[in-house]
C-alpha cells in the first residue's frame, strides 16, 4: 500500500498492511528542522512564507521521516481591499461585541467571512499545488485551519477569552447565533479547499472542551453549529477531521453525532486523562481515533526507547478496545528541539506493530 492507500483504507474502516502513523507535525518545529528558524522570534517570518518556499519546508520534513500524511498549515490570508475597508474602522466589530442584535452579527459576518473565491485568490493555499503535484498521488495530504470557535474566543478574537466566557453565561442565545453564522460561513473554506487536491481538513477547536465550558453549555450553545458545519464540510468532498484541544472525554457522545472522519485529541494534562483505549471504546466505530503521545514528556524529554514503549502501549490499548480504526500520532505539535530520533522511534514502532 502507498501511504495514500493506507490512510484511505483507515478512513473507510478497512484493514491496512501495516498500522498508519500520522504525526502532528505543524508549526515551529518544521521551520527549525529546515534550518529557517532558531527561536520563536523567527516564527512570524516563517509563517508568512508562501508558494514554493513554503512547500520546500514540507518537502524536507516529509522526505526525512516518510510518515503516512503531510500535515500542512495555511499560508497568510490577505483580505480584498473592499473587505479591509469595511473592517478597518472597527464599527462592525464594536457593534457585534455588544451582542444585542442579530443584524449586527449578520453585518459583521457578511463582511468578515471570506468566500471560496477569496480564499482561492489569497496566499492561503499558495504552497499547496507544489505539495499536491509532488506527493498527492501517493501520500495523504491534510491542511489545518482553525474552527470559528477559535477566532471568536481567542484572547484577541471577536469576543475575546474572558469576555467570551462571560457572554456564554449572560447572553448564550446571542453567542449561539454568532457561532451558527460563523460555522455556516466557514463552509466556504472547505468549498475552496476541495479544489486544491488536499484529501482532508483538520479543524482545530480550542475553546469549548469540558475543562473550559460545561458539557451542558457545549450542548446548548456550540453543538448545533458544529453539527451543521461538519455535515456541510463533508459534503464538499474533503474529509473533516476534528482536532479537539482540552478535555474531550465528557463530550464523546456528542462528537459521535458529528459527520467527521476522525478525532484528534490532546494529551492528558491539567488534571484530565484521555486514555486511548477508553476513548476508542466510546467513540463511534466509523470515526478514526488518532493517538495522543506526549510531545513534551515523551518525544522531547524521553529516550527513543521511551517513545517506542509509549507508542506500543497506545497501539495495544486501541487494539484491545477493538472498536474502530486507530492512527498513531503525538497529541500536540512537536516541540522545538525534539530529537529526530524520537520521531523515528514513533514511526518505526507503529510500522513494526503487529498486535
Amino acid at each position: 500500500m502507498t501511504s495514500l492507500e493506507r490512510m484511505q483504507a483507515v478512513f473507510a474502516g478497512h484493514p491496512t498492511d501495516i498500522p498508519a502513523v500520522a504525526p502532528h507535525g505543524y508549526g515551529f518545529y518544521k521551520f527549525q528542522f529546515a534550518g529557517l528558524a532558531k527561536d520563536f522570534d523567527d516564527q512570524a517570518r516563517c509563517l508568512a512564507m508562501t508558494g514554493r518556499a513554503r512547500a520546500e519546508v514540507e518537502f524536507r520534513f516529509y522526505e526525512r521521516f516518510q510518515p503516512d500524511w503531510i500535515y500542512l498549515e495555511t499560508g497568510p490570508f490577505t483580505r480584498s481591499s473592499d473587505g479591509s475597508r469595511r473592517l478597518a474602522d472597527g464599527q462592525l466589530l464594536a457593534a457585534l461585541r455588544q451582542l444585542d442584535s442579530e443584524a449586527a452579527i449578520d453585518d459583521f459576518v457578511d463582511a468578515y467571512m471570506p468566500s471560496a473565491d477569496e480564499f482561492l485568490d489569497s496566499d492561503i493555499f499558495s504552497h499547496v499545488p507544489d505539495v499536491v503535484e509532488r506527493y498527492g498521488r501517493d501520500v495523504f495530504i491534510v491542511l489545518t485551519y482553525s474552527a470559528p470557535s477559535n477566532y471568536i474566543f481567542a484572547p484577541d478574537g471577536l469576543l475575546g477569552f474572558e469576555a467570551g466566557l462571560m457572554a456564554l453565561a449572560e447572553k448564550p442565545g446571542m453567542v449561539k447565533y454568532l457561532l451558527e453564522r460563523c460555522y455556516a460561513a466557514n463552509v466556504e473554506f472547505d468549498r475552496a479547499l476541495a479544489q486544491t487536491g488536499v484529501h482532508a481538513h483538520v479543524s482545530g477547536e480550542a475553546y469549548l472542551a469540558a475543562d473550559l465550558v460545561s458539557p451542558a453549555t457545549y450542548r446548548e450553545v456550540f453543538f448545533e453549529a458544529q453539527r451543521y458545519y461538519y455535515a456541510a464540510a463533508a459534503a464538499q468532498g474533503v474529509i473533516p477531521i476534528l482536532c479537539f484541544w482540552g478535555d474531550v472525554g465528557p463530550l464523546i457522545s456528542d462528537i459521535n453525532q458529528l459527520d467527521i472522519g476522525g478525532l484528534m485529541m490532546d494529551e492528558s494534562k491539567k488534571g484530565f486523562v484521555l486514555d486511548v483505549g477508553e476513548i476508542r471504546r466510546e467513540l463511534r466505530p466509523e470515526i478514526v481515533l488518532f493517538g495522543n503521545l506526549d510531545s513534551v514528556g515523551t518525544l522531547l524529554q524521553g529516550t527513543p526507547r521511551d517513545v517506542t514503549n509509549a507508542t506500543l502501549a497506545q497501539l495495544d490499548a486501541a487494539t484491545a478496545a477493538n472498536h474502530g480504526p486507530f492512527v498513531t500520532r503525538n497529541g500536540s505539535p512537536f516541540c522545538p528541539d525534539t530529537p529526530p530520533a524520537s520521531i523515528d522511534a514513533m514511526i518505526s514502532a507503529a510500522r513494526g506493530y503487529r498486535g
